[in-house]
């Protein structure tokens, strides 16, 4: 490979993009850091974007928490109320690692920090281990916003790997971490253990707050809190470009229609919407979809309950921007069979 002419920025970024999210990739990505300064500065921009998450553990949550912790100053350590061995404090980082966060999986921090502070909290008692947990990922966040960390996208990614990562999750609400997270654009939940108010309450009161939120993706088990939070979170934010529900039968219609009507808030705006595990019952015909003009990608997934006069407002749609639209496990043939003719005529339109 003749090095000598560099690749563009853009090209080398979609390259690196293409990295599998594991050890193997991850160590491909530091090998990139080596190669030039051109090569190092996108590389690491990418190595640093999301250090933490929930679902893939690699290396890089464990050496993410060690560069992060060693960032500490003084009064950020003094927050930790056990003397933990902490890794040396460095004094003049040659590259400011913060910075480059875009994405942050709290969920992910707060495991990452219990794996790597393991060993010393086994000693603890459970409510002191609780105690250092939430102490340590506060010190984490205090420091991410001293670096002036803009971040892009949060995610809260709730598993039951530690019963009280609820209790920690109420670091969002301290006024401190409140600030480095108003400027979020895009917000994830994911809650595969029991929706609770402990859970929902900081996580709705605290993105009502973050008004530049465009994506929006939820999926959650059912509840009786989640339509009226649910409900009030997408009516306080007109102006959503990508929206996704996932949101595992809720058996309540008069709930689902209330939800379900929020769509229409942001019609006007909206260019990817994905809709799955949703019950229709009730919903009446789906004209808030069909109301959403911009409309270029729509995800309709395992839903049920929609009957062709429901679903003849979207048929009949003229959705000008429409590239391309995926129905499946759905129960509508006439739903399907649309589908079926948009993407066809999308692909004759390439040709």
């Amino acid at each position: 490979m003749n090095l000598q002419r560099p690749f563009p920025d853009n090209v080398l970024f979609c390259i690196f993009q293409q990295f599998p999210d594991n050890d193997a990739g991850e160590d491909a990505l530091c090998s990139c850091t080596l190669v030039n300064r051109q090569w190092f500065s996108i590389a690491a921009k990418l190595y640093w974007r999301r250090p933490f998450s929930s679902t893939s553990k690699t290396k890089r949550g464990m050496v993410s928490v060690r560069a992060f912790l060693s960032l500490l100053n003084s009064v950020e350590r003094r927050e930790i109320p056990v003397k933990l061995l902490l890794p040396e404090k460095w004094t003049n980082p040659t590259i400011a690692y913060p910075s480059y966060v875009k994405d942050l999986d709290i969920c992910g921090l707060i495991h990452d920090v219990y794996e790597w502070l393991w060993l010393q909290l086994d000693k603890l008692l459970p409510k002191k281990r609780v105690m250092v947990i939430y102490s340590s990922v506060h010190a984490i966040l205090k420091m991410l916003k001293r670096y002036s960390v803009n971040l892009n996208t949060l995610i809260i990614h709730k598993t039951d790997f530690l019963h009280e990562v609820d209790d920690i999750l109420q670091v969002l609400l301290d006024p401190e971490i409140h600030e480095l997270v108003l400027p979020i654009r895009s917000l994830r939940v994911y809650v595969n253990a029991y929706w609770n108010m402990k859970v929902a309450t900081p996580i709705l009161s605290l993105v009502n707050d973050c008004k530049f939120i465009t994506q929006f993706s939820i999926s959650i088990e059912r509840t009786k809190h989640t339509p009226r939070l649910l409900t009030k979170f997408i009516r306080t934010h007109p102006g959503f470009e990508v929206l996704r529900l996932r949101l595992f039968f809720i058996y309540e219609a008069r709930a689902f229609k209330q939800i379900v009507s929020t769509i229409a808030f942001h019609s006007k705006t909206l260019r990817h919407l994905e809709l799955a595990w949703i019950d229709f019952c009730g919903s009446g015909p789906l004209h808030m979809i069909a109301a959403c003009q911009q409309l270029e990608i729509l995800k309709i997934m395992m839903c049920r309950k929609i009957s062709a006069k429901a679903a003849e407002p979207l048929i009949n749609a003229k959705f000008p921007c429409l590239k391309s639209v995926e129905v499946s496990g759905c129960d509508c043939p006439e739903l399907e069979q649309w589908a079926q003719i948009v993407n066809e005529r999308n692909c004759k339109d390439l040709l």
